[in-house]
């Protein structure tokens, strides 16, 4: 692990999926790639472990890719409930997360006072396709690439992911 998560992430994670006793909700569109294939890692009733990227204000790319501004993005792992849709629950737990400040960790996140829900995640020839719904919030130039590292570094720790595009 490599940030201790705020208390309060598990459960928003744990609530961004369906229990596996209720039935799937008929609104969430079935991404069309290996990411959303059955494989025994995404079918046991373990939780499982992604990253979501967040921003070190300064860092200057000494603790994660440098981006603008000279801060770093950095992954910290969370813990997802079990799903075949891994690359949409790795957005949703980014989305959950609601303070500016990542616990004690000294990272931070852009994306915390927007209102932004996932509507859909497709990859398709390498290009994860994320549907947003909702207002995006930002405090100034900076918070530009801040956000753009956030979605595209958590796309991209996926295999299948190449390039990124967020609407």
């Amino acid at each position: 692990i490599t940030a201790a998560p705020p208390p309060t992430q598990a459960v928003s994670v744990v609530t961004a999926t369906p229990a596996p006793t209720q039935p799937p909700r008929p609104t969430l569109p079935p991404p069309t790639t290996a990411l959303q294939t059955a494989s025994p890692a995404s079918t046991s009733s373990a939780p499982r472990t992604v990253k979501i990227f967040l921003i070190a204000l300064g860092d200057n790319g000494k603790s994660g890719k440098k981006i603008g501004c000279d801060d770093s993005v950095v992954g910290v792992d969370v813990s997802i409930a079990p799903t075949a849709g891994v690359l949409r629950a790795a957005i949703e737990a980014l989305l959950a997360v609601k303070t500016r400040n990542y616990g004690q960790s000294g990272l931070i996140t852009v994306l915390n006072q927007s209102n932004l829900k996932v509507e859909g995640v497709n990859i398709k020839d390498g290009k994860a396709i994320i549907e947003l719904n909702g207002t995006l919030a930002i405090g100034g130039v900076c918070d530009n690439p801040r956000v753009q590292a956030q979605f595209e570094e958590t796309a991209k720790q996926f295999e299948t992911v190449k390039d990124v595009d967020v609407f």
